[in-house]
């Protein structure tokens, strides 16, 4: 890699140049020739949740967010952020369960049978919590559970209990994802002269600047595709990135074993290939577990770019060829010039650099 300061000072590549800002550089003399490779922040970058797809969306909490009602949805939530407890009407069984299972215990519900249905005398307590079930199980059918009896004036929502259960329902369905967004991931955000987007729990999680489940991932139909897919094999186990290893920093871990595999691949798509053919091996999977590991995959990266892009970490990547006029001054002129922008995160944009810059040069040295 070479000083950008020697560029300017030998090529006589002004500093003024529009685009070159020396973040990162290589350069290298071919014949009367230079080839230079550049890094350059890209001033005007397209939100990449609104001009991709396959990334998602991420809704905010914060109090000057535009996506309120989107997040609140997402989470089976209403309007105050309260849940929303007319979604238990949608999932009638559990709903219907739990409530003749609170009838039974109620003693607002015992002494509504008393009244009204008179029942018979000298029970003992098993007999009379049977009567009590068969009591509810009838004043449930009859009313409809959700749907009032135009020849019955009563309805569950008549007794007090009914509201806790249908809470205790709520959140039950919100714990199995069976409310809201199925495939939603909470995450945190951090901001502090800047801001920064992590899955809930993994990111930075200062006490005084880190907002836990500020903001929700969702997945866009694109997303939810490639959750379909990788939940297929995640069901099984999961890649592991080790940093350690540059050049092969991939592996996986197949469920139930203590060790991760020995393979070792240059590329995620590789170790998510080798997992695969592996899982085929494995007997029963555990099919909502590898959904969840999918999501919270794809939420991951979604929010380090949504991250890069809050922070203005994207870039552009320029090469660009400069002929040598003058071989005593140094003097240049610039012929050719390819760029491309919107990578976003600097080890993206460096490593890209990188492969244009030696592609590029390879080119040059064949005379191409």
């Amino acid at each position: 890699m070479s000083n950008p300061a020697a560029i300017t000072q030998h090529l006589d590549i002004v500093e003024s140049h529009e685009k070159a800002d020396y973040l990162d550089s290589y350069m290298e003399r071919v014949g009367s020739k230079v080839l230079v490779g550049y890094l350059s922040h890209d001033t005007d970058p397209s939100n990449p949740l609104e001009d991709s797809d396959g990334l998602g969306a991420i809704f905010s909490a914060h109090r000057n967010s535009r996506t309120h009602r989107e997040m609140q949805e997402a989470l089976g939530l209403d309007m105050y952020w309260s849940p929303d407890l007319e979604l238990v009407d949608e999932h009638p069984d559990q709903f219907r369960k739990a409530w003749i299972e609170a009838a039974v215990d109620s003693l607002e519900f015992q002494q509504w049978c008393q009244e009204v249905g008179r029942p018979p005398k000298f029970l003992n307590p098993t007999e009379l919590a049977a009567y009590y079930k068969r009591k509810a199980v009838r004043f449930w059918r009859d009313t409809g559970g959700i749907t009032q009896n135009p020849y019955n004036p009563e309805d569950i929502d008549d007794f007090e209990f009914t509201d806790d259960v249908r809470e205790e329902v709520w959140q039950k369905l919100a714990e199995l994802h069976l409310i809201g967004d199925p495939d939603r991931v909470s995450l945190d955000v951090y901001e502090h002269s800047g801001v920064a987007y992590s899955v809930s729990g993994e990111g930075m999680q200062c006490p005084w600047d880190t907002a836990s489940g500020g903001a929700l991932w969702v997945p866009d139909d694109c997303a939810r595709e490639e959750i379909d897919r990788r939940a297929q094999v995640y069901q099984y186990g999961t890649v592991v990135e080790m940093p350690v290893r540059k050049d092969q920093k991939f592996t996986f871990k197949v469920d139930g074993e203590e060790e991760v595999a020995t393979f070792r691949f240059t590329h995620w798509h590789q170790a998510f290939d080798a997992l695969a053919q592996s899982a085929k091996r494995k007997g029963k999977g555990k099919p909502d577990l590898g959904r969840r590991r999918a999501a919270f995959e794809l939420a991951s990266n979604a929010a380090e770019v949504f991250t890069d892009y809050c922070n203005g970490s994207v870039y552009g990547v320029v090469i660009e060829t400069f002929q040598i006029t003058d071989e005593d001054t140094g003097a240049t002129e610039s012929v050719e010039e390819n760029s491309c922008w919107g990578y976003f995160g600097s080890d993206h944009a460096e490593s890209t650099l990188k492969s244009e810059f030696d592609d590029e040069l390879n080119r040059l040295k064949k005379g191409e």
